[in-house]
């Protein structure tokens, strides 16, 4: 605790680790920190002189043994007064970017209060949940591409992937961390974030084209060789904004675009190819 004396920093600014933020004065720790080392130069004296007086013959053990223990005592009260003079120097635990600064000089202040905040993000870590279906593709190490939502774009690392999900999501946490030397990706904003787990043929279709059959699975309608309707099952592997990506269709295939709603499968049909006319 103690007044504000300076303030050698400012709101913004870049700090290294153990940079100086501030200085209190106490006099209460000044005068401690004197009375500490009074006290352990006389301290030292009274040993001094009972071993003396041991080695004479005139002083008991005991009564070195009680000068080397109020000896002990006072070293252990100048630590202690030393370090309350060193705590009157606020310090940067770590290098970053003072983001909140919230003393003035001449303000008093409170041991324990919290008076500013420095944040670092270099690197920058993204933090998200994965749902528990996909944990078991995900580790630590994977290659992350991470589009932020003020537009920049950054390669990175899955460094964690939690082991116990959250009771109301039942998801996991993760992190990835990504340079950011410069600072110039903020920290707090959305991101959309893509992690390969493995390789699969997809075709990108539009969800106008996806339909269920009569034992209500997802598929789409295709023509065989034979101008037949082939109704193929399908899974959705992703989304977007525009059509999706599916897997279980052959790598090349004749898709219905329009019209899929009339026909069935084996029904026999005269194909026409999009763009082709009447």
């Amino acid at each position: 605790s103690g007044n504000v004396a300076e303030v050698f920093v400012a709101l913004g600014d870049s700090v290294e680790e153990g940079a100086e933020i501030a200085r209190l004065q106490s006099d209460a720790a000044g005068a401690s920190l004197a009375q500490a080392r009074q006290e352990l130069a006389a301290a030292q004296r009274d040993l001094e002189n009972a071993e003396t007086l041991l080695e004479r013959g005139v002083a008991t053990v005991d009564r070195v043994q009680q000068a080397r223990t109020a000896f002990t005592q006072a070293q252990a009260r100048l630590a202690a007064a030393e370090d309350a003079v060193s705590n009157n120097v606020v310090t940067a635990p770590f290098a970053g970017r003072v983001e909140r600064l919230g003393i003035d000089p001449g303000e008093y202040v409170q041991a324990g209060a919290e008076i500013g905040r420095i944040v670092d993000i270099t690197p920058l870590t993204v933090a998200f949940e994965v749902p528990q279906q996909a944990l078991r593709r995900l580790s630590s190490g994977q290659r992350a591409t991470v589009h932020f939502i003020t537009g920049e774009t950054a390669e990175g690392r899955v460094t964690f992937v939690g082991s116990a999900a959250a009771a109301a999501t039942r998801t996991f946490p993760a992190e990835i961390t990504i340079p950011n030397p410069d600072g110039a990706i903020a920290a707090g904003i959305s991101a959309d974030i893509r992690i390969p787990t493995g390789e699969v043929m997809a075709h990108f279709v539009a969800p106008s084209v996806i339909s269920l059959d009569p034992d209500g699975r997802l598929g789409v309608k295709t023509v065989s060789d034979e101008d037949t309707v082939v109704f193929n099952e399908i899974e959705i592997v992703h989304a977007e904004i525009d059509g999706v990506w599916v897997t279980g269709l052959p790598g090349e295939v004749q898709l219905i675009t329009v019209g899929q709603g009339f026909v069935s499968a084996g029904e026999p049909v005269r194909p026409q190819m999009q763009g082709a006319g009447e």
